[in-house]
């Protein structure tokens, strides 16, 4: 019989590089240390000594939610017997998973960039929410920041990437010369997203006791051909911060520009469960968007991301619109997931949809290419793409938008990928509407579903005002 060598059972049993990534990673972020290798596939680890010589219970709590990585406890390496009582801490031998073998017959999972351990790129991005034939000029958009940009490193993005070469083009208010990371974030996914849209940079100031004067007065004071139809901001605060008059005066003029044919896309935040929702994503006029991702390991299941704030809003400024009440009535009625013991039907609840926000790639800082995560990442994608679909009506000679958004995406709830994992610290995603990951999140198909359902409504109403 032929025996097989050291290295040949040891690539037999070589686990995805992401599985030792995670396994590194969880180890470090509870304070262990990584004493040996061995073979391909084992990691022993050494956690500081305490009594019981047990690897924290943190450590273990999330190693056992954590695909493809286990625990074999309290060893002694020499002997790979129980340690002896000597006054030292015990080791923990962690081992990952053997790769299954990739079938090179079978077929391409468009979503599976999103695994990418190296980082999610604008790319997969488009790729996985099948928007690879989505470029319009025929639409506008703009990203909300409090944080200045540089025009080189959203070049360099695209460059870097293989995207079109796109500018922004319009600037309102003081433009800082920072080269931010999340007004790089902004400007390059809303624009990997929504590619070709003209896209305007709108200053927000700081310095005000309410920094979104500035974006309302100017977008109240523009005419209809100045102001973009789709707006992305990607900050807030919580609600009893913001006060009753700040959120009424502001609900108004978010409805306001509803009215006008205006999408307004707010990060829902990135603090899990809060009791008090962040506004402006609680504004009942707005969409909220949450965060997915796949696990530490970046391979597992699309699950709700446990930073995504979302919940139910705490302000009697925030009710629940009609759109959003049958979506409510079902998780409240049929959930059997983990939720606070007291939760109001009546109030708004976000987020409304969610999108991938782990790692994503950005170049900012004057040439730094960086990962970032969070909703923030997600917030840009998600106003892009409607900017996208305001861009198919506009080149089917419908001369009108999306505007508020939200009575459409949950008129067409089953177009979302359903996210029915994760746990925000106050709700588990569970099957349909649930306010960790919203309505779900974007599928391949999703993108395109969206646009025939707003090419065709748009339709009806074309031929509703013939027929009268």
């Amino acid at each position: 019989m032929s025996w097989l060598s050291k290295e040949e059972v040891e690539s037999m049993l070589a686990p995805d590089p992401a599985h030792t990534r995670a396994a590194r990673q969880l180890v470090a972020r509870h304070g262990g240390s990584v004493e040996q290798v061995v073979g391909s596939d084992k990691l022993v680890v050494a956690f500081p000594a305490s009594g019981d010589r047990q690897p924290p219970a943190a450590f273990l709590a999330e190693l056992a939610t954590t695909e493809g990585v286990e625990a074999h406890l309290a060893f002694d390496v020499e002997s790979w017997e129980r340690p002896s009582t000597r006054s030292v801490a015990g080791q923990t031998l962690v081992s990952m998973t053997p790769a299954a073998p990739a079938d090179p017959n079978g077929p391409v999972d468009p979503q599976k960039c999103l695994s990418d351990i190296d980082g999610v790129t604008p790319t997969c991005i488009r790729t996985a929410y099948g928007l690879d034939d989505a470029a319009s000029v025929e639409a506008s958009q703009a990203f909300v920041v409090n944080q200045g940009f540089l025009d080189s490193d959203v070049s360099k993005f695209q460059s870097d990437f293989g995207l079109p070469s796109q500018p922004v083009t319009e600037f309102v208010g003081e433009r800082p010369s920072d080269g931010g990371d999340e007004a790089s974030l902004d400007a390059e996914y809303i624009m990997a997203t929504g590619q070709g849209v003209p896209t305007t940079y709108v200053w927000l100031d700081g310095s005000q006791d309410n920094p979104f004067t500035n974006w309302l007065v100017w977008a109240g004071n523009a005419t209809d051909d100045e102001l973009p139809k789709v707006h992305s901001l990607s900050l807030g605060a919580a609600e009893n911060e913001v006060g009753a008059a700040t959120m009424s005066r502001m609900n108004t003029e978010m409805a306001a520009m509803g009215a006008r044919g205006v999408s307004i896309v707010f990060a829902s935040g990135d603090s899990g469960w809060q009791p008090q929702q962040k506004f402006g994503a609680a504004s009942p006029y707005v969409t909220a968007v949450g965060g997915i991702w796949n696990g530490g390991m970046r391979n597992g299941d699309l699950q709700a991301d446990s930073l995504t704030t979302g919940g139910f809003a705490a302000s009697s400024q925030n009710k629940a619109g009609d759109w959003q009440a049958a979506a409510i009535a079902h998780f409240v009625d049929n959930t059997t997931g983990l939720r606070p013991d007291k939760i109001d039907p009546t109030q708004r609840c976000v987020p409304d949809v969610s999108a991938y926000d782990d790692e994503i790639l950005v170049v900012y800082g004057d040439g730094y290419q960086g990962a970032l995560s969070g909703t923030s990442a997600a917030c840009p994608m998600v106003a892009g793409m409607l900017a996208s679909i305001n861009g198919a009506l506009a080149a089917a000679g419908h001369d009108t938008t999306l505007g508020f958004a939200n009575p459409f995406l949950y008129a067409n709830q089953d177009a979302f990928l359903d996210i029915t994992k994760g746990y925000n610290r106050g709700f588990s995603a569970v099957e349909g509407y649930d306010p960790v990951s919203g309505l779900g999140t974007f599928s391949t198909t999703t993108y395109s579903l969206l646009k025939e359902a707003a090419l065709a409504a748009a339709g009806r109403r074309v031929a509703m005002a013939k027929a009268n």
